[in-house]
């Protein structure tokens, strides 16, 4: 458990905030147009947002990692990752399950939203 907590900083906790606020955006604009609330739809999506937001930012450490990017970068506040590979490589195999796990959270949503939806919101999803 040590080890998953140590990979928080693959999550990019900073730059999490920008999912939450794309899913309130958009349903504002729903309640705009009256489409009716619905609260565990809402919830679902906001949940897929952020486990989106970690899956890719845990790949992008892993894969950036893996490929020695981050060894020739420089960091700044929003390229280079967050060093914490680069500091303790040991960890990689956790911040791998760590993507692994978010992205199965939100292809578990996604299959949920398709059933219920229908499968003509897939393709949203991929491109998403």
């Amino acid at each position: 458990m040590n080890n998953f907590i140590a990979c928080i900083p693959a999550i990019r906790p900073p730059f999490l905030i920008l999912a939450p606020i794309c899913v309130l955006l958009g349903q504002s604009m729903a309640l705009y147009y009256q489409f009716e609330f619905q609260l565990v739809s809402f919830i679902l999506t906001m949940i897929g947002a952020i486990f989106s937001a970690i899956a890719v930012n845990c790949l992008n450490e892993f894969q950036d990692f893996h490929s020695g990017l981050d060894l020739i970068t420089t960091p700044t506040p929003f390229s280079g990752g967050s060093g914490l590979l680069k500091d303790q490589p040991h960890l990689a195999n956790n911040v791998l399950k760590i993507a692994i796990l978010s992205a199965s959270i939100v292809l578990f949503i996604g299959s949920y939203f398709s059933i219920k939806i229908g499968f003509k919101v897939i393709p949203l999803g991929l491109l998403g």
